[in-house]
């Protein structure tokens, strides 16, 4: 081999030992220390970073830890090249991901920490059903809850209408029958029959009652039972 050949190749030789050695000459400025060659990152603001420093960073900022500059998208942090069809299964499944509520900062850990990309799209995929049916568990709840108000503005607008508010009039009405007595819990002899009473509590189907002469003496009634009258 010619001397000019051996001082070509010695000169490639030098050439890709500078390439490679490149990130070994720079330090990481989160944790001052040389960048390995193998297990760095590079932003799209072309700022150098150790692997494991820059995913700690971006756990809580969304930012370049060197210059602030927004940090905009997973694909900054490539380990290898894909292509376009790669790319957009990719970018779909980090979407995903990102909507399912864990946000975009989470999302870029969960990619860079998956050993490939069949698994990350499978996380992110579980990810985005738990979030649907969480988001489904809510509705249905939310939709149950104003159902449940709806109809108890439905009953008390209902409930007005009758003239069934605490504070009403009404007069007990047992109609001479012992056992309606019985159930009321008056007297039996028919000694408390058309005594005056104020309703004190409306629930859903029942109301509380006092005698006017008697504060200690509470009724309950259903709210259909023939057994009052409400006074004008």
């Amino acid at each position: 081999m010619t001397e000019a050949r051996l001082q070509e190749l010695k000169s490639k030789i030098d050439e890709l030992a500078a390439d490679t050695c490149h990130i070994d000459d720079e330090d990481c400025s989160i944790c001052l220390s040389p960048i390995p060659s193998a297990g760095n990152v590079t932003t799209a603001c072309n700022h150098s970073f150790c692997l494991s420093c820059f995913l700690k960073h971006i756990d809580t900022k969304n930012t370049c830890p060197l210059c602030r500059g927004e940090i905009r998208s997973p694909a900054e942090i490539a380990r290898r090249r894909r292509n376009d069809g790669d790319w957009e299964r990719l970018a779909h499944y980090v979407r995903m991901a990102a909507s399912s509520g864990i946000g975009l900062n989470r999302t870029f850990y969960i990619l860079t920490s998956s050993n490939s990309q069949e698994n990350f799209e499978l996380h992110a995929a579980n990810l985005y059903r738990h979030f649907l049916e969480n988001r489904n568990i809510r509705a249905m709840t939310e939709i149950r809850r104003r159902e449940a108000q709806q109809r108890r503005q439905t009953r008390r607008s209902r409930d007005r209408e009758n003239g069934i508010v605490v504070g009403a009039k009404m007069r007990l009405n047992p109609n001479g029958d012992p056992g309606a007595r019985r159930h009321l819990r008056i007297a039996l002899d028919g000694q408390d029959d058309n005594k005056l009473a104020t309703i004190t509590k409306v629930m859903i189907v029942n109301i509380d009652v006092k005698f006017d002469d008697d504060d200690d003496k509470v009724v309950r009634f259903r709210k259909d039972s023939p057994h009052y009258t409400l006074v004008e």
